[in-house]
């Protein structure tokens, strides 16, 4: 095939573009129905917040954490609630635009980079190629966009639901980088009397004057904008100023009287940027020096559990770790959702220094051959410059995930691919032929990782076999076995979770299973020292104060009720469990207050119907209890009890035959029940049936041999 006709046809953007998202959509085409995994429970399927669009809508969040992807979420509720399908296909939408910014930024960066000396600051945009130094660009541009999307590396911020957060911060950063880099250029081109690569007169220059003037309006505009969502997505997007730095030193001027120029309005733009982190941060306590302002910024970071690691030692952890990254870029073999990567305790633990020595040369070499790879000095310091609020001194309580390299990707795809054809710069045919190889290997790599994100026991059972010590695996791994019935299972990945790690998670995850397992003893014991050690677990909280239910002991099961409510008052299940512990204590106004806080904030529980259509039985008000009790059947059609309370009813209001309607639904589904038996014949009694009574007292006698009571009137029936 002619080089020339490949690269003419690929020149096309819009065919470019094409070609960028029919890759994405095959790739991740098995990704589409993976069930929320790790955080997206707590993230969205969780989260009451996104239930209501509103509470997105309200300038003061702004302050919150990451609003502007949680408005997203939000949005995905709102028109399909929890079903996984529509929150992959706007993930990998938003993966696809981010491989459109990342070709055309690509192009954008490489026209400047690769000039040739003594050029015009201005490439123009039409030009299929720069016959002038033979060099690809809008081939390097198409290949650096597809390495990104293809990548293996990039399953784990797009297929993992909740790290929308990640690629929308990725496509609003990369976006705003190449709105100033457009309007820079475009800035360049006017003062060196170039309008869209044309030489005109000076006449004509002053008129177009209010148009560039308002085109450079409109970029730099989009640049903040963009940059402002950024952060709103995720906190990473601090490094922006850096990166435009970054561009603005390779692409554009690096001279010493320019720099002169620019520093007002740069030192202005790192102020702004810093007073972003602090508003975003939310209320920060610190005193306004750079320690304070970074312990703060640590504090909105970290999680459980990372109090005991240092800035320090978190430095010397991300020597390693950016070592890890770089060889999963050149070769994505055995990724790990979750490794859990253990903290170094100081500079001189293990392989820190070389780490650190391997690092630093990367970075001279780097400025080493800035001229004559300059694509490949911007790719090494964009990795490191977007690695590095998460990489450096902010502590975060895991020290390594994948998703973090999602937006650093760029910087090695677009190093790789440049420095591809400028290797073979003879044989530029060969340099695509190897990229399309590199291209199809990673593409196959990633759809194969997709299969991991189909199933809980999927992911976590990969996890384990990578990390078998990570006890958030043993964890998640017992949950999804939980929800499959496979409760033994469960019950030993709890157990060695909690060897692993005895926190209150760990204790009420095993108290759970002994509860599944009928040992409620046991599950009592963990219930109270997950409690113990977390005051604030709600489950805890709720679980043991069901069990203390079930031994009749309701005053200090509504206290735990109480005490989770305070944690959560959004909580259904405590309002609900409270008014039950409430109603058996004789305290029928205050459950039935408890019922109806719980309608208030889930109309459709059917518990918290059927409870309070119980309350207004008890209290002699049947006519009131007959709604709650048909709205918990409507919930539940199969009830066996909402259907015996509705039966008790009715036979109450001397409706014999609406009783015996749902006394014979409660034996048809419970089969095995002598009190659904006792009943349906004691309504078939009163209705004159004296052999359906009969029958029905003889079943229940059967299933309960040593029960007076209806062996009593099985014989008063008979003998009439």
């Amino acid at each position: 095939m002619n080089f020339l006709k490949l690269e003419k046809t690929f020149c096309n953007p819009i065919l470019a573009c094409l070609l960028i998202v029919l890759t994405c959509a095959v790739i991740y085409s098995n990704s589409l129905d993976g069930p929320f995994l790790f955080d997206d429970n707590r993230a969205i399927a969780e989260k009451e917040k996104i239930r209501e669009v509103s509470n997105f809508l309200r300038f003061d969040q702004i302050r919150t954490k990451r609003p502007f992807v949680d408005l997203t979420f939000a949005l995905n509720y709102r028109f399909g609630q929890l079903n996984v399908r529509p929150y992959h296909v706007i993930n990998v939408l938003i993966h696809m635009m981010t491989g459109v910014i990342v070709y055309f930024l690509s192009c954008a960066i490489l026209r400047r980079l690769l000039r040739p000396t003594g050029d015009p600051p201005s490439i123009p945009h039409h030009e299929p190629r720069d016959t002038r130094h033979k060099t690809p660009i809008p081939l390097i541009g198409l290949f650096t966009a597809l390495i990104f999307v293809a990548h293996p590396l990039q399953t784990q911020a797009v297929t993992y639901i909740c790290q929308r957060y990640t690629s929308l911060a990725a496509l609003f950063y990369m976006a705003s980088v190449l709105c100033y880099l457009t309007g820079r250029m475009v800035q360049r081109a006017r003062i060196s009397g170039e309008i869209s690569g044309e030489k005109i007169g000076l006449s004509e220059v002053r008129r177009s004057r209010y148009a560039v003037t308002a085109q450079l309006f409109v970029l730099y505009s989009l640049c903040v904008l963009s940059g402002i969502l950024a952060f709103l997505s995720k906190q990473n997007a601090a490094s922006l100023p850096l990166a435009i730095i970054l561009v603005e030193v390779l692409c554009i001027d690096n001279s010493r009287a320019g720099w002169k120029k620019k520093l007002p309005w740069l030192s202005m733009a790192l102020l702004l940027m810093v007073t972003a982190v602090l508003l975003a941060t939310g209320k920060l306590e610190g005193t306004g020096t750079l320690g304070d302002l970074l312990e703060d910024i640590s504090r909105q970071t970290r999680g459980a559990g990372s109090e005991a690691i240092t800035r320090w030692n978190y430095l010397c952890t991300q020597f390693t770790v950016v070592i890890i990254y770089l060889r999963l870029l050149f070769l994505p073999v055995g990724q790990n959702a979750d490794a859990m990567f253990p903290f170094k305790t100081g500079f001189f633990d293990g392989t820190t220094p070389l780490a650190f020595l391997f690092l630093l040369a990367i970075l001279l070499f780097a400025i080493r051959v800035r001229k004559k790879m300059p694509a490949l000095t911007f790719g090494i310091f964009w990795f490191f410059i977007t690695l590095s609020v998460e990489s450096s001194v902010i502590t975060i309580k895991d020290a390594m995930f994948e998703h973090r390299l999602y937006l650093p990707m760029f910087g090695f795809a677009i190093g790789l691919s440049a420095t591809v054809f400028q290797r073979l710069s003879r044989h530029p045919f060969w340099a695509v032929v190897l990229l399309i190889c590199v291209t199809i290997l990673f593409s196959g790599a990633t759809y194969h990782r997709n299969r991991v994100w189909q199933s809980a026991e999927a992911f976590w059972t990969d996890v384990l076999n990578k990390s078998p010590h990570n006890f958030r695996g043993h964890a998640h791994l017992g949950s999804a076995f939980l929800k499959e019935g496979k409760i033994k299972d469960a019950h030993e990945h709890f157990k060695e979770s909690l060897r692993l790690k005895a926190d209150a998670d760990a204790h009420y995850n095993l108290g759970l299973s002994f509860d599944r397992l009928g040992d409620l003893g046991a599950a009592e014991g963990h219930y109270r020292k997950a409690v113990e050690m977390d005051p604030i677990q709600k489950k805890a909280l709720v679980n043991l104060g069901v069990i203390l239910s079930g031994q009749g002991k309701f005053e200090e099961a509504a206290r735990l009720f109480q005490q989770a409510l305070k944690v959560d008052p959004h909580s259904v299940e405590a309002h609900v469990n409270l008014g039950f512990a409430r109603m058996n204590r004789e305290d029928m106004d205050g459950a039935m207050q408890s019922y109806s806080e719980a309608l208030k904030l889930d109309p459709e529980s059917p518990f918290a119907n059927l409870y309070l259509g119980a309350v207004f039985v008890r209290i002699g008000n049947p006519d009131a209890a007959k709604p709650y009790l048909l709205k918990a059947l409507e919930i539940n059609p199969g009830w066996a009890v909402a259907h015996r309370e509705l039966g008790l009813l009715l036979a109450r209001q001397k409706d014999l035959d609406g009783a015996l309607v749902h006394f014979s639904a409660v034996v048809r589904v419970s089969p095995e029940s002598a009190e659904a038996h006792f009943h349906l014949g004691l309504a078939l009694a009163r209705k004159g049936d004296r052999e359906g009574g009969i029958r029905e007292f003889s079943e229940a006698v059967r299933l309960e041999p040593a029960s007076m009571k209806y062996v009593n009137y099985l014989e008063q029936l008979r003998q009439r």
